[in-house]
């Protein structure tokens, strides 16, 4: 048996650069290099570190000035992004990936010293500053989040040396993960398919079309197990060691702090998650009856149950969900057709990108 994977949409990235070697991009990382530096400068020359006076219109500008640098950074990362994520192999995006990322390694430290300059601010100093300033005000919460993690905070030194090294520790684990999941292929039939393109093969009406891409996936996976063990242990064993450090109570406390949440909401989650399992092994019960198993095999857990005339195409999938978005919101549906419209979109499993669904925006 063959199987020929359909050729799928590719997003467009030329709206942004012509190519990887355009002098423009160029231009732009190297400016983005002058903005770094002087917002450096500027955060030397207002004194911001902890325990340093703060004042709103120095506050002012060192948001300002992070605002701007970030404004200019994300279209670079957007776009360099597109090319590493489809096709990890392309060494001239991933060159200007780590030119990207040692220009802007110094944002981290400059964070972690906003945060603990704004830190040493109680209730009543912060909504002084607040009402002093329209663009501090813009920020209230962003300075709350602040002076609530300054809390947790290492040494101003250990806080520079932790944002130093997580591009070569766990920033640099996660890297390597991504990098060798993106190439890792497997055995299918005779055939050499990404992983990617055996996941897809999950919901196959074939039952042995299922059972074949699932050992074929789990034996690809398992020759780099070494690999992603050590991936795993490395992006884990930084943040459990930064989490002890900052005095956080586990490794979920920071997780909470930045997503906004309190452990007892994180409970309440978990806890309706508990409650609705019995549907689920209900729902899977009956699933395995409809395929006439007493059980379901890992394989059948998205199998088709049911026969179905619609032939699903591409773009017939892009007009159900601009349809259903326009349903509940016409900005939305507008949103979907304006994605489709200019090519937002890579669709297709191939070799050198990376598994899983996500977005990645720059300034619109």
């Amino acid at each position: 048996m063959t199987t020929t994977l359909p050729e799928m949409p590719r997003w467009r990235t030329d709206d942004l650069y012509a190519g990887l070697d355009d002098a423009a991009l160029t231009r732009d990382l190297e400016a983005l290099r002058a903005q770094v530096e002087q917002l450096e400068a500027l955060f030397d020359a207002q004194g911001i570190q902890a325990g340093a006076p703060v004042t709103a219109s120095g506050l002012a500008q060192a948001l300002d000035g992070l605002n701007r640098v970030l404004h200019e950074a994300g279209p670079l990362r957007a776009y360099l992004y597109a090319f590493v994520s489809t096709d990890s192999r392309n060494e001239a995006a991933q060159a200007k990936v780590a030119t990207l990322t040692t220009l802007t390694l110094p944002l981290g430290p400059l964070r972690s010293r906003l945060t603990a300059w704004v830190g040493g601010l109680d209730d009543a100093a912060l909504a002084a500053l607040l009402d002093q300033d329209e663009v501090v005000r813009a920020h209230a919460h962003t300075l709350r989040d602040a002076v609530r993690e300054a809390q947790y905070q290492m040494s101003p030194a250990e806080e520079d040396l932790a944002a130093r090294l997580h591009p070569a520790s766990g920033g640099g684990w996660g890297k390597l993960h991504g990098n060798v999941s993106s190439t890792l292929r497997g055995e299918f039939r005779g055939q050499s398919l990404p992983v990617t393109a055996l996941r897809a093969l999950a919901s196959d009406p074939d039952p042995q079309v299922r059972e074949d891409a699932y050992h074929a996936e789990l034996a690809a996976w398992k020759t780099q197990e070494v690999v992603f063990a050590a991936c795993m242990n490395g992006v884990k064993g930084e943040a459990g060691t930064l989490a002890a450090r900052r005095g956080f109570a586990d490794a979920v406390a920071p997780s909470l702090m930045s997503n906004g949440i309190d452990r007892g909401t994180l409970d309440a989650m978990q806890a309706a998650v508990v409650a609705s399992l019995p549907d689920f092994r209900r729902y899977f019960r009956a699933k395995a009856a409809r395929l006439g198993k007493a059980a379901l095999d890992w394989w059948d857990l998205f199998a088709p149950a049911g026969q179905s005339d619609t032939h699903w195409t591409y773009e017939a999938g892009a007009e159900f969900v601009e349809r259903q978005f326009r349903g509940y919101s016409a900005a939305l549906g507008d949103f979907a057709a304006q994605a489709f419209r200019e090519d937002w979109i890579d669709a297709g499993p191939r070799d050198g990108k990376r598994s899983g669904a996500f977005a990645c925006a720059g300034r619109g």
